[in-house]
């Protein structure tokens, strides 16, 4: 591992500057780019830790080290076009056509890994038998490729909201469906017998066990945590968040503010356009039939809102619960007044 440390040093720095500059610029606080950042040098020492990396061509290696940059860098290019209040639609259409490219460049090069513990497809079957590698990549770059064109498709055709679950689904499928393809090649094998059925050793059971509790953790972290606190200054009133940026507003941009006991956006095909939003929080820039494109931030499990115009633009409040932005609603009233 050292010797693959000292020997990328600099594109490792390199590769790392981008992504956490990358994750600054797009306005996503400070949570994100650490997140990022950490993904990134996570997986680069995961594969320095696999004897086999030193077998893989450097065309490969290069998308192991610049997948997370790229894809940081796509992100962030996506946040300043949705704030830069530009027509929705864009901003999905680089997002859809950049996934698709990236999935054209991985399907390209996938045929060409060579057997390893951490680029590729890395099932059981696959691991320990390189023909069941070889024909299962290949398989692999065809679904990839063909996610890839499906991706740029949508991108272009009038779909909307439809458009992005429709890329969503391709790419899931494309990354699934090896990996079935994967296990009925080693049935074929067990069949023809070449190959022997072998017991999952204990070493791999500690590893793949350590290695699915840390993607639970880091899921249930993503999924169920947050927080977002109000600051009322003389002239303004600042919404803090470490999830995603602050939203400073001036009083006086308050030309009206409604409390309501239900929000009623949810009926509206709501969605989030740029942002950050889990099953805690919704943070950023949302667009729905009422109130076209707007800016929210709200806790999921409130059902109350306060609804202002700042400056001809609807922003969407709430607290904890309905209390907690009952006490939003009148003391953004009591400032007004001063």
């Amino acid at each position: 591992m050292m010797e693959m440390i000292k020997k990328n040093w600099g594109k490792i720095v390199l590769t790392s500057a981008v992504v956490l500059a990358a994750s600054m610029a797009g306005g996503y606080g400070w949570v994100m780019p650490v997140v990022m950042l950490a993904a990134h040098l996570l997986c680069l020492l995961s594969a320095f830790g696999d004897k086999r990396i030193h077998t893989q061509s450097r065309k490969a290696l290069d998308i192991l080290f610049w997948i997370m940059p790229v894809g940081s860098v796509l992100l962030a290019v996506i946040s300043r076009i949705s704030e830069s209040g530009a027509d929705d639609d864009l901003a999905s259409l680089i997002m859809d056509c950049g996934l698709g490219l990236l999935f054209l460049i991985m399907g390209n090069y996938m045929p060409k890994f060579r057997q390893n513990g951490v680029i590729g497809i890395r099932v059981k079957w696959t691991l320990e038998n390189e023909e069941n590698w070889a024909m299962t990549h290949r398989f692999a770059g065809k679904c990839l490729m063909i996610a890839g064109c499906c991706c740029i498709l949508f991108a272009f055709l009038p779909l909307g909201m439809a458009g992005d679950l429709l890329c969503m689904a391709a790419i899931l499928i494309a990354v699934l469906i090896p990996g079935i393809y994967s296990w009925r090649y080693y049935k074929r094998q067990l069949q023809s017998g070449k190959v022997e059925k072998k017991p999952v050793s204990q070493k791999v059971l500690i590893r793949g066990s350590i290695f699915a509790a840390v993607i639970i953790i880091f899921s249930v972290w993503v999924l169920f945590t947050g927080s977002m606190r109000m600051v009322y200054d003389k002239e303004s009133f600042t919404i803090e968040t470490p999830d995603w940026k602050d939203l400073t507003i001036s009083y006086d941009e308050i030309t009206s503010m409604d409390y309501l006991e239900e929000d009623p956006s949810g009926n509206f095909a709501d969605r989030r356009t740029n942002g950050f939003g889990n099953l805690v929080l919704g943070m950023g820039t949302f667009k729905n039939d009422l109130y076209g494109t707007y800016t929210r931030y709200t806790y999921t499990s409130c059902p109350s809102c306060v609804v202002l115009t700042v400056d001809g633009q609807t922003v969407v409040l709430n607290g904890k619960d309905k209390a907690a932005t009952k006490e939003i609603y009148e003391r953004l009233e009591e400032m007004k007044k001063k």
